[in-house]
């Protein structure tokens, strides 16, 4: 086969993809980075800052597909912009295209970064991951892309017309902003990228050895408590934490956004580099290999996040039955598992651990709340027995109005009021109310 042959072959395999592969990737992107801010708003990312940074990498993720990629698709399969028209356009194009990109990767690394910390000074984890500190770190990041990305408004333009792989390129006008773009520039984005890829790096090594020890400890815990109960190790689930979606996100993050940058830093940002069908080729492919990760983060989360998971379940419960019917799944979800597993009976001689123990006392207890049935229609509210302890582990009070979540002494007599928006538990305190909200 000679050259002309393989050009033409590479010529027609990008065309087909500049044709059909965009439209993909900007209604499965826009519509998986929807469904992230929805699962954020759950009970399972509410009340944690890292959200924050998920939060704000879809919303960058959506504008991204919906500008940059948009704008890129039209351009190369219908050629509708005209060169008078779109060069001034073509500056704020490369500003934003080459800004979110960038943006994406400083959130990413913000997020591994406030996580690792929070793991490893566990002790100082209510003063470095918080809601405010997330929002100072978006803010942070956003003004070094800004700053990083302003040179674009100076030098963009749109390409010549045997140009077709891109819309927009930069062609310095000065002999000081070519010496810029030729010489620094190339460096400067690369040792960008290595030092955000470096910290995601450490911190997800951080990150992996707490799941390891945390993976490892729960085991240990496990079968000194049940003397080898092999059913209930089984039961017993990984660190259910976003640990692993992080590393996840960070992982995808980087074989899918590395190559581009780095085929960039062999062409040496020359405009010519892209005229023959091959590295056209080569273009495109790391091209869209790097807007598929604005679109695959929702599949890395509901793979390695079984929060995402219980999260995403408990939306469509909600778009399918409405909030009403989810209260009241909820709240019989958490009577029901009140009552452990039916315990193990020790031949004669032997004595049930206190773990079975508490297991036939919280069946005692989920009996009592049956026969209290009356009362609870009457009222409205639920008698909770104190066996409800051992049930209601994931309830933070609520003082007020702050934001700051504490743990909620569950006490005997509590009452579980479904009137709300959420599952309520009411507790006397000396003659005082707390309400804990069920998250």
């Amino acid at each position: 086969m000679n050259v002309t042959e393989q050009d033409i072959r590479d010529a027609t395999f990008t065309h087909g993809i500049d044709v059909y592969y965009p439209p993909i990737l900007i209604v499965l992107g826009v519509a998986c980075n929807i469904l992230v801010l929805l699962v954020m708003r759950t009970r399972y990312f509410r009340y944690q800052p890292s959200s924050v940074y998920m939060v704000a990498g879809s919303i960058n993720d959506i504008f991204s597909l919906s500008i940059s990629m948009t704008t890129h698709w039209l351009h190369v399969t219908f050629d509708v912009y005209s060169r008078n028209k779109t060069r001034y356009i073509c500056k704020f194009l490369d500003f934003y295209g080459w800004g979110n990109c960038d943006l994406g990767i400083l959130i990413t690394t913000a997020m591994t970064i406030d996580r690792a910390l929070a793991i490893k000074f566990p002790l100082k984890k209510n003063d470095i991951s918080t809601f405010r500190r997330a929002k100072i770190a978006i803010f942070v990041v956003t003004v070094i892309t800004f700053a990083k990305e302003f040179h674009f408004f100076i030098g963009s333009d749109m390409v010549e017309e045997d140009r077709s792989e891109r819309l927009c390129d930069v062609y310095p006008k000065s002999d000081a902003y070519e010496y810029f773009w030729t010489k620094i520039w190339p460096w400067f984005h690369l040792s960008f990228l290595v030092i955000c890829f470096i910290l995601m790096f450490i911190s997800n090594i951080v990150l992996l050895c707490s799941i390891w020890k945390s993976s490892h400890r729960e085991i240990l815990n496990s079968v000194e408590k049940l003397k080898f109960d092999r059913s209930f190790v089984r039961g017993n689930k990984q660190v259910q934490t976003i640990t692993p979606m992080l590393i996840g996100e960070s992982i995808v993050l980087l074989l899918l956004t590395f190559p581009f940058s780095t085929q960039l830093f062999i062409s040496g940002y020359d405009s010519t580099y892209y005229q023959t069908a091959t590295t056209h080729f080569v273009f495109s492919l790391t091209f869209y290999m790097l807007y598929t990760n604005k679109c695959v983060n929702f599949f890395v989360y509901l793979v390695t996040g079984h929060r995402f998971r219980l999260g995403l379940k408990e939306l469509i419960t909600m778009c399918c039955y409405g909030k009403k019917k989810f209260r009241q799944s909820l709240y019989q979800s958490t009577l029901g598992h009140m009552a452990f597993s039916k315990p193990r009976i020790h031949s004669s001689g032997e004595h049930n651990t206190v773990f079975e123990q508490d297991a036939l006392s919280s069946r005692s207890a989920s009996e009592t709340n049956n026969n209290s049935k009356s009362d609870q229609e009457k009222t409205g509210l639920t008698i909770l027995s104190k066996q409800s302890e051992l049930n209601l582990q994931l309830i933070s009070s609520i003082i007020s109005r702050d934001s700051a979540k504490k743990s909620c002494p569950c006490k005997a007599n509590a009452t579980l009021d479904l009137s709300g928006d959420s599952i309520r538990v009411v507790l006397s305190n000396n003659g005082g109310v707390t309400e804990c909200s069920y998250l």
